[in-house]
């Protein structure tokens, strides 16, 4: 009977371990999918919050690489608009106009003289100039006041060959230069003075000459360009 006994508790007991064992290895596996589980999801996680910042930095990048572009194009058109200023004031010098003004008429090279000495009026002084192979009909100048104007005669008509200023008075450029005006005045219409004495520039096909003394004008005087026919 004894042995019965300890043979049923020995057996009851083995089952108990096997019991505690099998249990144990179940909550082992369980805790092993529940980490692998909670890895998985935190992976993931973090897989996601990589793409969301890949995402945040490829549009920032987009961002700025817009904003680079409209800056670009500002500066284009700031660089576009300060280049046409520039030219804008080469062109301002180029605007010199090859005519001098008298009493409100305006006289050029090679225009018909006989109108402009009808709207002048009589002279103060008039000359004939000797007659010459280019010149086989005669040539003239008349004198008003601070300006003389020589003119000579092809097919019976009179033309403007050159004009002179002297002195200080109505006649000036057509840009408004006097006998008494500056070297400074004379760059800013005309360009850089080339020589402290006499200064020249080419105007269309005429020749404009400015005579310094002292740094100011004394004599203006306009002509055909050398190469150029009437």
């Amino acid at each position: 009977m004894k042995k019965m006994t300890v043979v049923i508790l020995t057996a009851a007991l083995a089952a108990a371990i096997m019991a505690g064992c099998s249990g144990g290895s179940d909550n082992s596996s369980s805790n092993t999918s529940t980490n692998s589980a909670t890895n998985s999801t935190v992976s993931s996680s973090e897989s996601q919050a990589d793409k969301d910042e890949s995402k945040n930095t490829s549009k920032s990048e987009s961002k700025n690489s817009e904003e680079s572009k409209e800056n670009s194009k500002e500066s284009s058109k700031t660089e576009s608009a300060e280049s046409k200023n520039e030219n804008s004031k080469e062109d301002k010098k180029s605007e010199a106009i090859d005519a001098v003004i008298y009493n409100n008429v305006e006289i050029k090279i090679g225009m018909d003289a006989s109108p402009i000495l009808e709207k002048l009026g009589k002279p103060d002084h008039s000359e004939t100039i000797k007659s010459n192979e280019d010149n086989s009909e005669g040539s003239y100048s008349y004198t008003y006041d601070n300006m003389t104007i020589y003119i000579y005669f092809k097919d019976k008509k009179q033309y403007v060959t050159d004009v002179s200023i002297d002195g200080p008075g109505d006649a000036s450029t057509a840009n408004g230069v006097k006998i008494g005006a500056t070297k400074d005045s004379i760059e800013k219409i005309y360009g850089k003075v080339t020589d402290d004495k006499m200064t020249s520039y080419e105007i269309g096909k005429n020749i404009i000459i400015f005579v310094f003394e002292d740094d100011f004008v004394t004599n203006i005087s306009l002509s055909k360009g050398i190469d150029e026919e009437l």
